[in-house]
C-alpha cells in the first residue's frame, strides 16, 4: 500500500471514529454521566461498541496514518514516534475500559463496584482524552512537516497550530476544557488529511 493510500485511509478512519463515536455518545447516552455504572451496564453491549469505535478503531487508524506520514514525509518526522505514543495510550485506554468492564461488572457490592469503576475511569481518562497534550502537538508537528514538503496551505497548517495548540492547552487545569474544542477542530484536521487532493503533492507517495 502507498503511502498516500495509508495517510487518506488511516485520516478518513480517525475522522470516522470521531464521529461515529461523538453521535453515539449524545444520542446513545444522552446526558447520562460517563461514570453512572447503572446505566453502562443497562446498555452494556452499546458501551463496549463504543468503545471499540472511539479507541480501539481510532488508535488503529491513527497507526495507519502515522505510518503512511512518515513513508510520505521525507524529512522532520518528529511526529513519529509522538504518534507511535499516542496510539498506544489511545488503544491502552479502550482496553482498560473493556476488561475493567467485565470485572466491574462480575462484582456482587454495588457501592464497591462503583468505585471500582471510577478508578479505573480515572486511569483511563488520564491516557485517553482527559489530556490531548500528545494530540495537540502531533496535530502541530504534523502540520508544520506537511507544510514544509507543500502538502498543506497556510491555512491548512495555521488551522493544524491552532488546534495543536489547544490540545497542549487541555495540560492545565483551568483551560482543561480546551479539549472540546480541541476534538471538534481536529475533526477538521483530519478531513484534510483525507480529502482526494493531497496525494497530488506528496513528496514520497
Amino acid at each position: 500500500m502507498k503511502a498516500t493510500e495509508r495517510i487518506r485511509l488511516g485520516a478518513w478512519g480517525c475522522f470516522t471514529a470521531y464521529v461515529v463515536g461523538i453521535t453515539l455518545y449524545l444520542f446513545a447516552f444522552g446526558e447520562a454521566q460517563p461514570l453512572d455504572l447503572d446505566m453502562i451496564l443497562t446498555q452494556r453491549p452499546l458501551y463496549e461498541s463504543w468503545i471499540t469505535i472511539i479507541y480501539i478503531g481510532f488508535g488503529l487508524a491513527l497507526v495507519l496514518l502515522n505510518h503512511g506520514l512518515k513513508q510520505g514525509v521525507s524529512e522532520d518526522q518528529v511526529f513519529y514516534p509522538l504518534g507511535n505514543i499516542w496510539a498506544t495510550m489511545v488503544l491502552a485506554s479502550g482496553f482498560i475500559l473493556l476488561v475493567g468492564l467485565d470485572k466491574t461488572a462480575q462484582m456482587t457490592d454495588p457501592e464497591q463496584a462503583q468505585q471500582h469503576w471510577v478508578s479505573l475511569s480515572l486511569i483511563q481518562d488520564a491516557l485517553g482524552g482527559g489530556i490531548e497534550l500528545l494530540a495537540g502537538l502531533y496535530t502541530l508537528l504534523v502540520s508544520r512537516s506537511l507544510y514544509k514538503i507543500g502538502v498543506f496551505s497556510r491555512w491548512k497548517t495555521a488551522w493544524g497550530y491552532v488546534v495543536g495548540a489547544l490540545g497542549i492547552l487541555s495540560l492545565f487545569s483551568p483551560l482543561r476544557t480546551s479539549v472540546l474544542a480541541f476534538g471538534l477542530g481536529q475533526l477538521l484536521w483530519f478531513l484534510l488529511l483525507g480529502l482526494p487532493k493531497f496525494n497530488l503533492k506528496i513528496s514520497n507517495p
